[in-house]
C-alpha cells in the first residue's frame, strides 16, 4: 500500500514532468517485507527458541508493527498532500466562469 500512495502521490505532485522507471518501488516494495521478516526469523531462532512459536514476544513484535505503523502514518501524509492538490485545483477563479467546472 505504500507504494500504491507514493506512486499516486508522485503522479499528483508532478503532474506535467516525465515519468520516471518504477524498479526503486518495485524493490523498496519487497526488500522492506523481506528484512523485516528476516530480521524478526533470526532473532526469535536465536533468542527464544526454547518456546512454540505462537507465544506472543512484545518487543520482538516491533519488527513487524514499527513498519506498518510508519509507513501507514506516510500514507495518512500522502492522503491529505493529494487531498489538498485536489481541493486546490477545484476551486474557482474569479476570472473563470462558474459554469464551467
Amino acid at each position: 500500500m505504500f507504494c500504491e500512495g507514493f506512486y499516486l502521490h508522485r503522479l499528483m505532485s508532478n503532474a506535467f514532468s516525465p515519468p520516471r522507471s518504477l524498479k526503486v518501488m518495485y524493490v523498496f516494495g519487497w526488500a522492506v517485507p523481506l528484512l523485516s521478516s528476516t530480521l524478526y526469523g533470526i532473532l526469535r531462532g536465536i533468542l527464544n527458541n526454547e518456546s512454540c512459536w505462537t507465544f506472543s514476544y512484545e518487543r520482538l513484535e516491533w519488527i513487524f508493527d514499527a513498519p506498518n505503523v510508519l509507513f501507514l502514518f506516510l500514507n495518512l501524509v500522502f492522503l491529505s498532500n493529494i487531498l489538498r492538490i485536489l481541493l486546490t485545483q477545484m476551486q474557482t477563479h474569479p476570472n473563470e466562469p462558474g459554469n464551467f467546472r
